[in-house]
């Protein structure tokens, strides 16, 4: 860089307003010093020496007094510069009282005056330096700080009135003694260091301002020169060291005292101009009125909208506002008056102004006053107006969908979700997502429930719904997150199919497979079986009505017996294969329960098993009732067979209407032996049972019939706790198809 463009930068830099306010007040200051010098200084030596050094300690004091008055504002470094400066105002008032054209020293102690001097710079200096920006330093109790520096003040100066060999002679009749011309080196040793901690903090500015105290230092050192080149009290030198230290002292007060105290008034200012800034560019029209109800400020966008100026409407009552607004004929009743009569704040209201429709609300300030919000109406219309819209297009899905919030609340709902779930969207509206999945019992336990992804749908996950009426409803569900225009995301949406139906087909077809393979098989098999059995009973029969011997007979009749159970076996078989169509009528289940109940009820008795028969509300259903009576003996059969060992076996059967009425349901329960998990799932398959005798095909007679019927057959069994199976068949009008037809 050359020297043209170092010219430059430094121009243009806040060092050469500083040295050019520096070189101009040196300039002043000698005047000042020329101007006293002479008779004047001579004549009045003693009196304008006390009146400079008491202008110094005035400062002193009044840093100390401001920043102990607001000691919790302050940082630490007011603080350490209040105690520092409370100390050299104790060394300046020993210096004025020991001066020694007043004669008050003790006798023989003439440089008094001149230690107590050296102690009051060498601290300031000290100050300065330990105050200068970037320097950490601890917090100081506010009572210890001015009891330490009281008792450090004091304490030093009795040492050194009370001890004159403490420090060396510093000053004589004759002039400065070379420990004195040393120390002030010392002194201004530390004055340049202060002045180079503060070299790259001259814009700054806080409780202090620091641009003051790089001035006031640039002066301390010249004048801190002119106290070693001094011969006596009345010499130029002398005069214009004082006059300096009153002008750094100045600018000391001003860097300290004034700042402190316009500093809050400047900060409250900024913070409210900036507080006005932020309400201006509010897109939301905002007035406020005092605990006076005096208009005392309106944002821009309200001014926009009521057409009125800032300035001329502040102060205005709101009646006065009104009056503006809507001309001295039209005014109504202020929303402010109307929130100060009631007390509650005001919503939803709508004016005309300036042949806008704006909505306004009103609400209350803490400690009095009222905060009026003005919005455009048409676009809180439009608003709403799309809001509308997206729950018509929501609504109008078969699917289930569910909005979230970010942190996972629910905010919307469709009606799909309100039909499946049966709850209302008042309900789970503010409910979490983690509580609604509560409810589910998903096909992988131990996985979380449908986590958001970051980008896209998430993987389908199947689960299991109990609906407070007791259904169960077989569900899939994805969910994918909701992003901003910024590409944050700001919710997450949750889509679901309810595959109940679904499932139910896919189990019929499966079926449907199954008995078309069986019916394959009964086919070429049966009819082979058939022959015979008929061949062998009826030569069975001869041979026990010909024979006289009755071991034969007896064996004749075992013979038949058997056959009488293969036939059996052959009957189930072909039933199962080739099921017969339900004739269809309306029957009424109660009277069909009851009667095979009575049947029962002997039987059971006898066998020693207490049989409970309770008869819910009733609705038509329209059924084969030979063939539901073969489910219910087939199923009460094996019930009976469960609680072969049971202490005390106890049946019971009941029948009720489901909530919503579209189904009537048997419940056959026992306390038996149960089943397992496995058992349960293997329960309908055909040839599949856990008796050490039995074909396996009467509970998968009954699932076929039953599905025949549109119904289905739920188990609900636990291992020695017994088995709950319930029987569910759909209520149909007359004329009206089963669901597999």
């Amino acid at each position: 860089m050359n020297f043209f463009s170092s010219l430059k930068v430094w121009a243009g830099s806040p060092f050469k307003n500083i040295l050019l306010q520096y070189v101009g007040v040196l300039l002043f200051g000698l005047m000042a010093s020329v101007f006293l010098s002479g008779q004047l200084w001579a004549a009045r030596v003693n009196l304008l020496h006390t009146a400079l050094e008491l202008a110094c300690t005035f400062i002193a004091l009044g840093t100390f007094f401001t920043v102990w008055h607001n000691y919790r504002r302050n940082p630490p470094v007011n603080h350490l510069m209040a105690f520092g400066f409370l100390m050299v105002a104790i060394f300046n008032l020993l210096h004025t009282y020991y001066f020694a054209g007043l004669g008050l020293y003790p006798p023989g102690y003439y440089d008094l005056s001149t230690r107590y001097w050296l102690l009051g710079r060498l601290t300031e200096a000290a100050v300065l330096l330990v105050c200068a920006p970037d320097l950490s330093r601890p917090r100081v109790n506010r009572w210890g700080g001015l009891f330490a520096s009281l008792g450090v003040a004091l304490g030093v100066s009795y040492l050194i009135l009370r001890f004159p060999s403490l420090l060396p002679v510093l000053m004589t009749e004759q002039g400065l003694t070379p420990p004195k011309i040393a120390l002030e080196y010392a002194v201004i040793t530390l004055f340049l260091a202060a002045l180079f901690r503060l070299k790259n903090n001259l814009q700054r500015r806080d409780m202090l301002t620091y641009r003051y105290i790089f001035l006031a230092l640039l002066l301390a050192v010249p004048a801190e020169l002119c106290f070693t080149l001094f011969d006596t009290i009345t010499s130029f030198t002398n005069i214009l060291g004082h006059v300096l230290k009153v002008i750094y002292y100045h600018f000391l007060f001003r860097g300290t005292f004034v700042s402190a105290v316009t500093y809050p008034h400047e900060k409250l200012e900024e913070a409210g101009n900036y507080l006005s800034g932020i309400l201006d560019s509010l897109p939301l029209g905002l007035i406020t009125y005092g605990p006076d109800f005096r208009l005392s400020f309106i944002n821009r966008k309200a001014r926009e909208l009521s057409g009125v100026g800032g300035e001329e409407v502040l102060g205005l009552t709101p009646e006065q506002l009104s009056a503006r607004l809507y001309g001295e004929n039209e005014a109504c009743r202020p929303v402010a008056r109307q929130l100060e009569d009631e007390s509650v704040p005001v919503r939803n209201v709508i004016r005309t102004i300036n042949s806008t429709k704006v909505k306004i609300d009103a609400l209350e300030i803490a400690g009095g006053g009222a905060l009026i919000l003005l919005s455009d109406a048409k676009k809180e219309e439009e608003l709403e107006d799309l809001q509308l819209q997206t729950e018509t297009i929501l609504n109008s899905l078969s699917n289930i969908v569910v909005i979230a919030d970010r942190s996972g609340s629910i905010i919307m709902c469709n009606r799909a979700f309100e039909s499946v779930f049966e709850i209302s969207s008042g309900e789970v509206k503010n409910m979490s997502l983690g509580t609604l999945y509560s409810r589910l019992l998903f096909e992988k336990s131990k996985s979380s429930p449908l986590a958001v992804p970051t980008h896209g749908l998430s993987q389908p996950r199947e689960a299991l719904l109990v609906t407070t009426s007791g259904l169960k409803k077989d569900l899939v569900l994805q969910s994918a997150p909701i992003f901003s225009i910024g590409g944050e995301i700001m919710g997450s949406i949750v889509v679901g199919s309810d595959i109940t139906l679904l499932k139910r087909d896919q189990q019929r077809l499966q079926q449907q497979e199954k008995l078309a393979l069986l019916g394959e098989m009964a086919a070429g098999v049966v009819h082979e079986i058939k022959n015979p059995l008929t061949t062998i009973k009826g030569f069975s029969q001869l041979i026990a009505a010909k024979s006289g011997n009755p071991t034969i007979r007896d064996y004749a009749s075992l013979i038949e017996s058997t056959a009488n159970d293969v036939n059996k076996v052959v009957s189930d078989f072909l039933s199962f294969a080739k099921p017969k169509p339900p004739v269809l009528r309306a029957i009424s289940l109660n009277g069909l329960v009851h009667s095979v109940g009575v049947l029962l009820k002997e039987s059971l008795a006898k066998r020693a098993i207490d049989f409970d028969l309770i008869l819910g509300e009733e609705k038509v259903v329209l059924a084969d009732e030979a063939q539901i009576k073969q489910v219910l003996s087939n199923m009460i059969n094996n019930a009976v067979e469960a609680m072969e060992g049971s202490a005390k076996p106890q049946l019971t059967i009941i029948t009720r209407a489901s909530l919503t009425g579209d189904e009537m349901t048997i419940s056959i329960s026992d306390n038996g032996k149960g089943m397992t998990p496995e058992d349960r799932l293997k329960a309908s398959a055909p040839f599949f049972t856990t008796k050490d005798y039995g074909t396996g095909l009467s509970l998968s007679i009954c699932y076929q019939i039953v599905n025949e019927h549109g119904g289905s057959i739920t188990a609900e069994s636990e291992p020695g706790q017994g088995s709950t199976f319930t029987i569910s068949l759909p209520c149909r009008k007359v004329g009206e198809e089963c669901l597999t037809a």
